[in-house]
């Protein structure tokens, strides 16, 4: 066996270990991307275009966890252990901050530049996120007591 095919063969298999867990797969995502922070301090700023705020952040990550969430209920509709319960509460927490942070956003966008009908209608969207968002954390608190 060549010194080559043996790197790849432990790169392969420390790869399976890490994406084997879910664990393992976050970690491996931060130390190979460094995840940078400038982004979400732009995002929040408004300084990045509407286009890139509104598809990039405000859909996704109002879709995404809606998903997820959905997922994991209809799964473990009947055994609902203590691990489901706390990724459901992160998933809410999480859609939550994002959707302040894209709100903001799309507010300073709407305020330095010039406002059109498509930020208009992305920042009313936005909103209703926002307020969705606010109503599932809402529901949580109130599940839990």
């Amino acid at each position: 066996m060549t010194r080559l095919s043996e790197l790849s063969l432990f790169k392969n298999s420390l790869v399976n270990k890490f994406v084997n867990n879910a664990f393992g797969c976050i970690v491996y995502f931060i130390y190979t991307r460094k995840i940078n922070m400038d982004v979400f301090k732009r995002l929040v700023k408004g300084e990045l275009s509407l286009a890139v705020t509104f598809w990039g952040f405000l859909i996704p990550c109002s879709v995404l966890p809606f998903v997820i969430i959905f997922k994991l209920i209809t799964t473990y509709l009947f055994s609902m252990t203590t691990g489901v319960l706390v990724t459901i509460i992160l998933l809410a927490v999480i859609q939550f901050i994002i959707a302040c942070m894209v709100t903001s956003g799309i507010f300073f966008i709407l305020r330095n530049k010039k406002v059109t009908f498509e930020g208009v209608i992305a920042f009313i969207l936005s909103i209703l996120n926002l307020l969705y968002s606010i109503w599932f954390l809402l529901e949580i608190i109130y599940l839990l007591h």
